[in-house]
């Protein structure tokens, strides 16, 4: 390296000079800092070999014993939806609060309904998140509504919409809500004395307005079945849906998914498996999506989780990978990174596996509350649940659900670490100067003023040259990052 900085302790103050630069003064703070006011644990772990902050939080402000608890990311921002009894409505109530990146809430708890709602999709979009819920009133309707990061409405009051006619029935209905201002629907009709079965969708814009009739997408012969899994909007304004049909027995099941136009015609259907299958999940992946999906027995035991990559037209791309076998939450990040939120076996409550956008474990069953609560915890396994959420950046957002002193819910984030990051914040900055010296100089007083990082990840937070532990020679790519970036 052509330069060298020189770092000198004097007193509680810490200067770095730089050649030709004038030297650098900073206070040193042997404080914790912790954002977000005071959550409930905050520490460091270690999560695939790397550092991974993680803090968890009581979400609501008002709500006690929420419920069906989910979770949307994009850009650093969070939005948390609850299904919440909330005073002084004296009555369920969907409930929404947005969080930054340091587990700031950016408001206070969004009422978003009365209606006792069953959520079936939310999106979370670059203005703010839109929610779709099933009311009471009658299975074929919708309701929408939206919230920006203030808090504020962008649909209001809520739009009620007839999606589909009277008769269609709730169970294996999907609906996905996309960016660019439409969400679809798909509904299930039991006809000719509940003998056969059609599975219909519709197109509409986000204040309720139909976009297009309502269209079938399939139509079964007798004694047959389907279901739908999951549905996505893609950004070409196409829909990805996932289902499954078959005789009303296990064994004749079998996976499909299927590619509609925004008109509602069905581009094309891909069989998934041969074997007895249903479908699982729709994740999004650089250049494509992949699709999770199940293999069943005829006594409906899964046997195995596959994961398949397709290309926007429905290719397959590379061979299929098994996954472990486990029922929860997957989602991806937008490269095609996949999170997994479950209770494996022999686990008390909820884990966190992450795994490479080919299916590979990255990373052990990780605990996302730690010691800040004790067993059991887990989160609602629904269908209108999603309790997981992967950023771009790495950061993995996590509901759940504790006993302990009554049923609370809890948010939970694993925010990864980058080199230099002394302080634990998540970012390399100005503020690192005096924790990564204090660490290269008194650990015990480095230890003192972080307690929430754990004496095992100083050495993987400031190794910043790769030899693996933190000396005099982490001096100058500290600096070269610092200056130019990591």
């Amino acid at each position: 390296m052509a330069s060298r900085a020189v770092c000198r302790v004097e007193s509680a103050v810490i200067r770095w000079c730089l050649p030709a630069v004038a030297c650098a003064v900073v206070a040193m703070n042997t404080g914790p800092s912790i954002a977000g006011g005071a959550p409930l644990l905050r520490d460091v772990i270690d999560v695939g070999g790397r550092p991974y902050l993680r803090t968890v939080i009581r979400p609501l402000l008002s709500a006690a014993g929420d419920d069906d608890r989910s979770v949307y990311v994009r850009d650093g921002v969070c939005a948390y939806i609850a299904f919440a009894g909330h005073a002084p409505v004296q009555d369920d109530a969907l409930l929404l609060r947005h969080f930054g990146p340091d587990m700031q809430p950016l408001h206070d708890d969004a009422l978003v309904a009365v209606d006792p709602p069953n959520v079936y999709s939310a999106a979370r979009g670059s203005g703010g998140t839109y929610v779709v819920w099933m009311p009471t009133a009658g299975y074929w309707q919708v309701m929408l509504s939206g919230i920006d990061v203030t808090g504020s409405p962008i649909i209001d009051p809520p739009a009620t919409v007839a999606v589909m006619p009277e008769g269609f029935q709730a169970g294996y209905t999907s609906v996905a809500v996309g960016e660019s201002g439409t969400f679809v629907a798909f509904g299930i009709r039991n006809v000719e004395g509940n003998t056969r079965q059609e599975l219909h969708g519709r197109w509409l814009a986000l204040n309720g307005g139909f976009l297009t009739p309502q269209f079938p997408v399939s139509t079964l012969a007798p004694h047959m079945s389907e279901g739908v899994y999951d549905s996505h909007v893609l950004g070409s304004g196409n829909a990805l849906v996932l289902g499954s049909q078959g005789t009303r027995t296990w064994d004749s099941m079998r996976a499909w998914v299927k590619l509609l136009s925004p008109t509602g015609s069905v581009i094309r259907t891909v069989d998934l498996d041969s074997l007895p299958s249903e479908g699982g999940a729709i994740l999004q992946r650089s250049g494509g999506l992949s699709v999770v999906y199940m293999r069943i027995t005829s006594g409906y035991q899964r046997v195995a989780t596959i994961l398949r990559k397709l290309d926007f037209e429905l290719n397959t791309v590379g061979p299929d990978v098994e996954l472990p076998l486990q029922t929860g939450f997957w989602t991806s990040a937008p490269d095609g990174r996949i999170a997994l939120a479950g209770v494996p076996n022999g686990a008390l409550d909820i884990r966190v596996r992450l795994f490479d956008a080919d299916g590979n474990a990255v990373s052990d069953w990780i605990d996302p509350a730690g010691p800040a609560l004790a067993p059991p915890r887990k989160s609602q396994w629904g269908l209108t649940t999603q309790g997981v959420a992967y950023d771009a950046d790495g950061t993995v957002w996590v509901a759940f659900e504790s006993t302990e002193g009554g049923i609370r819910s809890y948010l939970s984030q694993l925010r990864p670490l980058p080199p230099g990051d002394l302080d634990g914040d998540g970012r390399l900055t100005n503020f690192d100067i005096d924790p990564f010296v204090l660490a290269l100089t008194n650990r015990e007083a480095y230890q003192a003023a972080f307690p929430h990082i754990p004496p095992e990840a100083i050495d993987i937070l400031g190794d910043m040259n790769g030899d693996g532990v933190l000396t005099n020679f982490d001096i100058d790519p500290f600096v070269e990052a610092l200056v130019n970036g990591p």
